[in-house]
């Protein structure tokens, strides 16, 4: 049913109830109003549920987590998971996230309650979890099904029993997304490190790297995921660069990797999180092991622009791209300077694009075009280049500037493309003889004329101030002051250091909240310290709370609502976090959940246990690699 149709069939009753013709618009607006508010109702009550699974695949005598989150709702049934043969599902574990957001300088709420299920696989293969519906005040929302792959356990053997290499446990692969591209087509390329059971460390060295005929970006490393490779888990890292081929040819990529193997060692330490050196030695008791990894060359064919069709306006751009030309002064004289300006924006090698231009003629003297404007990305591939040049007409017949060209090549279609604009009108006017001034000397024929061309007067210098002697030595070239000078460059590199380290950090969010955890952790449990001597229950959990919650979300860069048992735990195992340390993780977020919710007492023991667990843990999880 359409508005229109919601209101005509008003018409008749309100005009049958004896209103006034002149009444019924406004009555139209009303019920066209409160239709609106009734659709905006419908549309902001609606059930929003999402599943996640993390990891989906595992290996035996490992567990996943599935978490069904229901947003909007503070208190909801269950849902009722479907029994999967092979998988023993617990749970769930109900726990409530509360986020906040600044919408139109209002402060907003958004509660969102999580079912937790712990799942642990009974026998190998690939199980699929759902789909099934879930019910919540007569609204009804299907779950998409989930798929987890569940591989056995490794033996520490290899093939027919023999033990396996540690280039068993990792190794690297290498990839491109195109093997045949045109010179300045850019291109991807991906290296993959897979490894199992080990703990490595977060630089990774390329060597071996071809070092000319491209142009390469720097790597990016992307999220880590988990893959099967002969029946195997394992972690994968990507990294990824965009290189620009400069030359035709074949270029072969045959990197060498150094990666470092993490080998942790005893060592004793201080307290990091009541000791003002907690930044002192954060890794130490880890050494770094380096393995070189080989990878299966591969090979990129770049082939030569082709010199078929190749148009005259070609300025070498290859790529996409728009081009546009235009006039600043449409009206002017003969011999009048006249700009005009092109445009050229896209993707491609815009970084070596040139500028059309307009020709000399016998119309007009032109000046070679000049740049005035370049907005591009880091990589010189996309953005925007202004160019100017400046033509004089020669005489007024010069009516328009003739058509300008730009010409590219696009290498997904492999052909040429020619953009004209113009060609572009003028109105020229004869110039006015009394702009110009004329003067003739006494004795001077009419051949011996000047043109004022403007004034040049040489003002006469006054006498120094002060008179000075040729030998006295002037006090800016004493040793004291020379000596003096340096203090301002020392000064000057302070700045620039503290201003370097201040940028990096505010541009890696992630590394500067890594960075401050340790620091972080310590007023929470001060305020523990603190709670425990006065036997002050609710402040004492308040304060362990604010210890691990500060910590962990400022180490894995997570929002408030985000610090659950469930989110940290699996987080923390990827950092290599052992077993024993995950269970005690997860007491102690059971601990303040329990007081949380249930605000039960205990006893002066307890909390002194408690206390020493959660700086043991958070000790513990600073000795692991960020």
């Amino acid at each position: 049913m359409n508005w229109k149709t919601v209101i005509l069939n008003h018409d008749k009753p309100i005009a049958a109830a004896g209103m006034r013709p002149d009444v019924i618009p406004a009555t139209r607006k009303a019920a066209c109003l409160a239709a609106c508010f009734f659709v905006l109702a419908l549309n902001v009550g609606a059930l929003s549920v999402r599943m996640t699974l993390n990891p989906d695949t595992l290996r035996m005598g490992e567990s996943a987590n599935l978490v069904i989150s229901v947003e909007g709702v503070d208190r909801g049934p269950a849902p009722a998971l479907p029994e999967v043969p092979g998988l023993r599902i617990s749970g769930p574990a109900v726990e409530q996230s509360v986020s906040m957001s600044l919408v139109n300088g209002r402060m907003q709420q958004e509660r969102t309650l999580n079912y937790r299920y712990t799942i642990v696989p009974l026998q190998s293969g690939e199980y699929e979890i759902g789909p099934f519906r879930y019910t919540h005040k007569n609204e009804t929302v299907t779950i998409p099904a989930k798929v987890m792959r569940v591989v056995a356990s490794a033996d520490g053997s290899g093939q027919d029993g023999e033990p396996i290499s540690l280039s068993d446990l990792v190794f690297a692969e290498i990839t491109v997304d195109k093997e045949r591209v045109f010179v300045h087509q850019p291109f991807t390329l991906t290296i993959a490190v897979y490894s199992r059971n080990l703990n490595l460390g977060r630089n990774v060295s390329l060597m071996n790297m071809p070092e000319s005929g491209i142009q390469t970006q720097p790597f990016q490393e992307g999220g880590t995921t988990r893959e099967v490779v002969r029946n195997e888990v394992y972690d994968v890292r990507r990294y990824q660069t965009e290189i620009r081929p400069l030359t035709a040819g074949t270029i072969r990529f045959e990197p060498k990797l150094r990666i470092q193997v993490m080998v942790p060692r005893r060592r004793q330490r201080r307290d990091p999180f009541f000791d003002d050196s907690i930044f002192q030695g954060l890794f130490s008791n880890m050494d770094a092991q380096p393995f070189d990894v080989t990878v299966t060359p591969v090979d990129v064919v770049v082939r030569s622009l082709p010199e078929t069709d190749r148009p005259d306006s070609f300025t070498g751009g290859v790529g996409q791209f728009q081009f546009e030309a235009h006039i600043r002064e449409t009206e002017a004289q003969p011999g009048d300077p006249l700009t005009l300006t092109f445009v050229i924006e896209g993707k491609g090698n815009l970084d070596a694009v040139s500028a059309p231009a307009v020709s000399e003629s016998d119309r007009f003297r032109v000046y070679p075009p000049r740049m005035t404007h370049s907005d591009l990305d880091q990589a010189g591939q996309r953005g925007r280049k202004v160019f100017e040049q400046i033509v004089i007409p020669r005489t007024a017949e010069s009516r328009e500037v003739p058509p300008i060209a730009f010409s590219y090549f696009d290498p997904d279609t492999g052909y040429y493309h020619t953009i004209t604009r113009g060609p572009l009108p003028l109105n020229l006017r004869e110039g006015d003889p009394a702009s110009q001034r004329v003067v003739r000397a006494d004795g001077v024929g009419p051949d011996h004329q000047a043109r004022i061309v403007g004034q040049d007067i040489r003002y006469l210098k006054p006498a120094p101030a002060r008179w000075q002697r040729v030998d006295d030595t002037p006090w800016f070239a004493t040793r004291g002051f020379l000596a003096a000078q340096i203090i301002p460059l020392l000064m000057g590199l302070a700045v620039i250091l503290v201003a370097r380290r201040r940028h990096v950090l505010d541009a890696d969010v992630a590394r500067a909240r890594r960075y401050r955890a340790p620091r972080s952790a310590r007023p929470g449990l001060q305020r523990a310290v603190k709670a425990l001597r006065h036997n002050d229950v609710d402040e004492f959990y308040t304060g362990i709370w604010a210890a691990i919650s500060t910590y962990f979300g400022d180490r894995l860069n997570l929002p408030p609502g985000a610090i659950t048992a469930g989110e940290v735990i699996p987080a923390m195992r990827e950092h290599g976090l052992d077993e024993e340390n995950r269970d005690l993780l997860e007491s102690v977020f059971t601990a303040c959940e329990q007081n949380r919710f249930s605000r039960a007492g205990s006893d002066p023991d307890t909390m002194q246990a408690l206390l020493e667990q959660t700086k043991r843990l958070l000790k513990n999880c600073v000795r692991l690699p960020s």
